[in-house]
């Protein structure tokens, strides 16, 4: 197994840790597309299947990710305002009838959501905690909305709870998921409400090529883990499709339980965990086959564009290093909101199609065969690989 500093126990369950195969850098990539100097090795339970990193990072450790540089969240557009209303009205419609006066959001970046959420409930206050200082200085002023400095963890127990406690793609980057539940749970009153929302685990996706993508969250894992934090799992499931790949938790404290670590102890694997490692085996495969294909289907010698400027560009850059030496600029339909990957980024309209020179198409798997079309009618020769990696 050879698993470091978690004693091959999952802290989740305490179930047997397996190590996953990854691409085989020496580097690795940031949730905001920055290359990082340590390559990136991940295990699985064979219980509960919750994915981490092999190693256990420490607090420094992870702080050290949202230093002066991490700029996730700091450039908008209409793609992330859309992304970001929409989980605002997503979070109106879990709570249904509900409607809260008080609302603490923790990891809340630029605050969009927060935002979207004052126009709705005009009457609420809402305070937002954020771990990255320069996005807390980048707050647009609204009288409602108070953001401090800070990570779950710091957070005093408040005189008045929170009503509603909620975040969005914040817990798998924390370095103990149950201190962070805890943490949130401290902060909720007694009938409020706790909503998790982040990445998918099933089927594997992109998520699990972060870096600081600390914890890959099946829902009976999280459903544990949330048990020894003293909360209840009330709801769970998938978000709309707009949102993407992202699942959500409906959370209550749960006067009966108490907040506990797993216990240690052996675990017999599940079936269904097995199956879960066995498909996480292939997606990182294919992952560490994209760079020779890329090559081959571009053919291997001269100079290749991409389509894209964002996440997946980012992804290319960081597991298909030699690849992304050859590529001499990316190409977006709107240069706003393009990510600094150290090339030069050129809107389309600004680019003659040469059908000689192969344009791949680096978006969401999911997307990339209709950008593809589109591409096609205007004349680019593409290439996708969706087919090798579908999310």
């Amino acid at each position: 197994m050879n698993v470091q500093d978690w004693q091959q126990q999952c802290p989740g369950c305490a179930g047997t840790l397996s190590n996953l195969p990854l691409p085989h850098h020496v580097t690795s990539v940031l949730s905001d597309g920055r290359i990082s100097q340590q390559p990136i090795k991940k295990a699985a339970c064979e219980t509960c299947g919750l994915v981490v990193h092999r190693t256990r990072l420490s607090n420094e450790d992870v702080r050290r990710f949202y230093d002066g540089a991490y700029d996730l969240g700091l450039s908008n557009n209409r793609e992330t305002d859309l992304r970001n209303n929409a989980y605002a009205r997503f979070i109106i419609e879990l709570l249904g009838r509900g409607r809260p006066t008080s609302v603490l959001e923790i990891g809340c970046g630029s605050g969009n959501t927060l935002m979207a959420l004052a126009q709705e409930w005009p009457d609420c206050k809402f305070r937002g905690l954020e771990a990255a200082q320069q996005l807390v200085q980048h707050q647009i002023g609204n009288r409602q909305i108070e953001v401090q400095h800070g990570f779950a963890e710091d957070l005093k127990i408040p005189m008045e709870p929170f009503d509603l406690v909620f975040s969005i793609n914040v817990i798998e980057h924390s370095v103990d998921a149950r201190e962070f539940l805890r943490s949130a749970a401290a902060q909720v009153a007694g009938d409020g409400q706790v909503i998790v929302i982040c990445p998918r685990s099933e089927p594997p996706n992109l998520e699990l090529l972060f870096q600081d993508h600390i914890y890959s969250f099946p829902r009976q894992a999280f459903q544990r883990i949330a048990d020894g934090a003293g909360l209840s799992l009330e709801r769970a499931g998938d978000c709309p499709a707009m949102i993407g790949d992202f699942q959500y938790f409906v959370l209550k404290l749960d006067s009966n339980a108490q907040a506990s670590a797993p216990e240690a102890r052996k675990t017999a694997s599940d079936p269904l965990s097995l199956q879960r490692l066995g498909a996480l085996t292939a997606y990182l495969e294919a992952w560490s086959r994209l760079e020779d294909s890329l090559n081959m289907r571009t053919d291997v010698t001269g100079s290749v564009r991409i389509f894209g400027a964002g996440e997946m560009a980012a992804l290319i850059r960081g597991y298909a290093p030699a690849f992304w030496q050859r590529v001499s600029e990316l190409v977006v339909d709107e240069v706003v909101g393009a990510r600094d990957l150290g090339k030069p980024v050129r809107k389309l309209l600004d680019v003659s199609p040469d059908i000689d020179d192969a344009l791949v198409v680096a978006t969401h798997p999911r997307s990339q065969f209709s950008v593809a079309e589109r591409l096609n009618r205007e004349g680019y020769r593409t290439i996708c690989f969706a087919d090798l990696i579908s999310r």
